[in-house]
């Protein structure tokens, strides 16, 4: 008869170990398209436990923070302020009615 392993006991031993390679590359993926299954499969694991590997990698708060520190630098490279979004016609910043309301007909005031 088979033991059973302890999920601590496996939890531990997985926290003190180095992080592979593929483990790298998945998280440097998964901030790609957060698509955990497609970030395992593009770095390199089997495509049937894709989905479980994700899920096992995304629990490991090595690979949460990595990919929260890579979020951050992406998002800090991307930051959008007032001075980088383009003036409208009338000099404005923010969007003109009328290009709302092309978007959503339901806002003008047709009575």
């Amino acid at each position: 008869m088979a033991r059973k392993r302890k999920k601590g006991r496996a939890a531990s031993a997985a926290a003190q170990s180095p992080l592979t390679e593929r483990a790298l590359r998945f998280a440097s993926e998964y901030v790609i398209d957060a698509d955990g299954k497609a970030a395992a499969m593009r770095a390199g694991y089997a495509g049937k436990s894709a989905a479980t590997t994700a899920s096992r990698l995304l629990g490991d708060p090595r690979i949460q923070a990595i990919i929260g520190d890579a979020r951050t630098r992406v998002a800090a490279s991307a930051e959008v302020t007032a001075e980088r979004v383009p003036p409208n016609s009338k000099g404005s910043r923010a969007p003109c009615l009328h290009q709302v309301q092309d978007r959503d007909p339901s806002l003008s005031n047709a009575a």
